[in-house]
């Protein structure tokens, strides 16, 4: 699979579903199993990586308002939405 497959795939699994958890490994491990794909950490989080340096995603790691610790947080930005929503195929429920 292509860097930009997989970076394609993986704006499409954000954009239907935020990935919150815990910690970074467990984020990784939502990612891996909502790709469906058998992708390491190492790929992922590079493609992770790549999409927040981009600017289509927020940094993951947020520490909320009187929170006591950082949880992981994968979000698109408005501008990974508009890209993403370029990409993805258009389905219709009519179909």
């Amino acid at each position: 699979m292509s860097d930009a497959t997989l970076r394609d795939a993986l704006l499409r699994v954000v954009l239907d579903r935020s990935v919150i958890a815990d910690t970074v490994e467990d984020g990784l491990d939502v990612l891996t199993q909502r790709l469906g794909r058998d992708l390491s950490r190492t790929m992922i989080a590079a493609v992770v990586q790549d999409v927040v340096t981009s600017g289509l995603a927020y940094d993951p790691v947020r520490l909320p308002a009187g929170a006591l610790q950082c949880h992981w947080c994968l979000e698109l930005t408005p501008r990974g939405q508009q890209a993403t929503l370029r990409i993805r195929p258009f389905t219709s429920k009519t179909d």
